[in-house]
């Protein structure tokens, strides 16, 4: 059966909040309200920052498949990997890349909610952060066969539910939906893909079987995480 995305998307951004995040938000509604000009602010502005980096991950994306193709490996989605990260937010200095090797990105294929609890733990996000995140992109993988429209159409919903969470602060809501932006616009850096492209691929390719359509896009941006929030 089909999986309802927005309903499920909807739901994802409540149930990452437990009783005493919940009970500890109503004790401090009062004190948001004094700020609440400040806060609005700051939505407009991680809207803003969100739409930034996910146009930018989609360039890099395209210009990277514009020169080389979609991956259809390990080792070439390992390249494009690398090729966003040596050129995110126009460094201009050396980035190391070192860490990212065919043998992390299957690391990533055969857990990927592993290595977001890393991410998580390595960033020092708050608990549900952490759990909205990996969440989000579980949730992702299992309905990525579906056609982007429908996906995004997801993502939207699930970006509103989440700004409406008085479990999350400001950063948690600001981290969820850049990840959740980037994440839209990497999906529909892959909707490019020709079907016949995408089935001579699969003829060809030597990866896990979590290396589906449209799944590579979001092995790269758990890969990039880290340096994406």
């Amino acid at each position: 059966m089909k999986k309802n995305l927005v309903t499920l998307m909807t739901m994802l951004a409540f149930i990452s909040c437990d009783r005493e995040a919940v009970s500890e938000n109503v004790q401090t509604a009062q004190k948001r309200k004094t700020i609440e000009s400040e806060s609005i602010a700051q939505e407009a502005g991680t809207a803003d920052a969100a739409e930034i980096k996910g146009k930018l991950f989609y360039k890099l994306m395209t210009e990277y498949t514009q020169n080389y193709g979609f991956p259809n490996s390990v080792e070439e989605l390992t390249n494009q990997v690398r090729y966003i990260a040596e050129n995110w937010e126009n460094n201009q200095q050396e980035v190391e890349t070192g860490s990212i090797t065919p043998q992390y990105m299957n690391r990533i294929m055969q857990n990927p909610n592993a290595v977001l609890a890393d991410v998580a733990e390595n960033k020092a996000l708050s608990k549900e952060a952490g759990t909205a995140l990996i969440k989000l992109i579980e949730n992702l993988i299992e309905v990525s066969d579906q056609d982007y429209k429908e996906i995004s159409d997801g993502i939207e919903s699930y970006k509103a539910a989440v700004k409406e969470n008085a479990a999350l602060t400001e950063e948690d809501k600001e981290i969820i939906v850049s990840v959740a932006v980037i994440s839209s616009y990497a999906l529909y850096a892959e909707s490019g893909r020709k079907d016949r492209d995408w089935e001579t691929s699969v003829a060809n390719k030597k990866a896990s079987s979590f290396f589906n359509r449209n799944q590579a896009p979001l092995i790269a941006v758990i890969a990039l995480i880290d340096r994406l929030i």
